[in-house]
């Protein structure tokens, strides 16, 4: 019983702790599209720019360690990574290959975790005849 009570209370005082530095998403004010959007390309073929979502602070600091997912949502294209995590300058890039058939895709990035809050942005590209 007191081995129990000693985990409770151990667990109870680390909850909150983490031995990597994370972000506060509370401080996180906006992400938003930093470059590779509206490319337009042969259908099948990996766009030449990646595409890169930034994550600041209030302050327009950019925020590392931000988890951001990708998600097709338009499309049969598939990028490069289903997660990714901010760097330094609060960065977070994928590649993504344009699906077979010609036409509209689009990605959806967004934070990973946060409830209650929408932090999503839209990539589209254009998939032409080959």
């Amino acid at each position: 019983m007191r081995r129990f009570a000693a985990l409770a209370a151990f667990v109870s005082l680390t909850a909150g702790c983490s031995l990597l530095s994370e972000p506060e998403i509370d401080t996180i004010a906006d992400m938003v599209i930093a470059s590779g959007n509206e490319q337009v390309a042969p259908a099948g073929t990996i766009l030449t720019t990646p595409f890169v979502v930034k994550v600041v602070n209030p302050e327009g600091k950019g925020l590392r360690g931000v988890a951001i997912g990708w998600e097709v949502t338009e499309g049969d294209g598939v990028t490069s990574h289903v997660w990714t995590t901010t760097d330094e300058d609060g960065l977070a890039m994928v590649f993504f290959k344009l699906g077979s058939t010609p036409g509209t895709n689009k990605v959806t990035a967004y934070f990973a975790g946060v409830q209650g809050v929408d932090h999503t942005v839209v990539f589209t590209a254009t998939g032409t005849e080959p």
